[in-house]
């Protein structure tokens, strides 16, 4: 056998062998691309910021109220979503303040005002099932959070304003709208609380009925520095009102500005 028949022979066998292989590493290459969209889309954020809680109920003398100024805040939220135009996310968000105190003028104004630490709380839990209006998951997308929600306050010492929680379902329309692709997206999400539980303490001295509701929404700008990390700014103001024997509302306004580190898995 000549050199020229053999060197022919090789090549056609090597073309046989790649032809035979490329349905095997199409179907790995498929099952890894299947194995990749099956994967949620996972976020973290974590932040620090400002927060300001003011509480009232009752009128002329027997007004009850306080507002703790601006104080430090810190918040963190996990998210992951399932699916890839339609999907289902799961989320979880808490907002706390930190180090904040407040002063309350005594009855006498011979004795020096109560001085006391406050914490306030907020904790939401739900499901999100949603759309993206494009095929990549840095797309525009709608959803609808729809979980429960809590806000609680706390003091170290006993203030006008007692010590309570109040909780309930909670739904929020979620819009994410990339302003530039991959760079800036906006974030907006009205949401809307009805109040169903609240703390015994709460319900004696503000004579609060027992349903109540809340309304805000929440507003954010994203810039990704690069694929998955961003540096965020939030805005969030909701108001909760439960009517009272008062023949006035219970009022609980919370409104938080927050700088997150966000961090997200594709």
């Amino acid at each position: 056998m000549d050199r020229a028949r053999l060197q022919r022979r090789v090549c056609l066998g090597l073309l046989c062998a790649a032809c035979l292989s490329l349905p095997q590493l199409a179907a790995a290459q498929g099952s890894e691309q299947a194995a990749a969209a099956s994967l949620p889309a996972a976020t973290l954020e974590l932040g620090l910021g400002t927060t300001q809680r003011t509480i009232g109920f009752g009128v002329n003398e027997g007004r009850r109220a306080l507002d703790s100024g601006f104080v430090p805040a810190f918040h963190i939220a996990l998210d992951a979503r399932f699916g890839e135009r339609a999907f289902l996310g799961v989320n979880m968000s808490y907002q706390t303040s930190v180090f904040a105190a407040v002063a309350q003028a005594a009855p006498d104004p011979q004795l020096t005002a109560a001085s006391s630490t406050i914490q306030s709380h907020r904790i939401s839990l739900g499901l999100m099932p949603g759309l993206r209006l494009g095929a990549s998951r840095d797309s525009a997308l709608v959803g609808l959070f729809v979980g429960y929600g809590l806000r609680a306050f706390a003091s170290v010492i006993e203030l006008n304003v007692p010590r309570y929680t109040w909780h309930g379902p909670v739904a929020r329309l979620e819009f994410e709208l990339p302003l530039i692709v991959r760079r800036l997206v906006l974030r907006l999400a009205p949401e809307a609380q009805l109040i169903v539980g609240q703390t015994s303490d709460l319900r004696l001295l503000a004579r609060t009925n027992q349903v109540g509701f809340a309304f805000g929404g929440e507003a954010s700008i994203r810039v990704f520095l690069t694929t998955w990390l961003a540096a965020a700014v939030s805005y969030r103001e909701a108001r909760a009102g439960i009517g009272s024997g008062f023949r006035t509302s219970f009022e609980d306004i919370e409104r938080y500005i927050v700088f997150d580190a966000f961090m997200r898995y594709y």
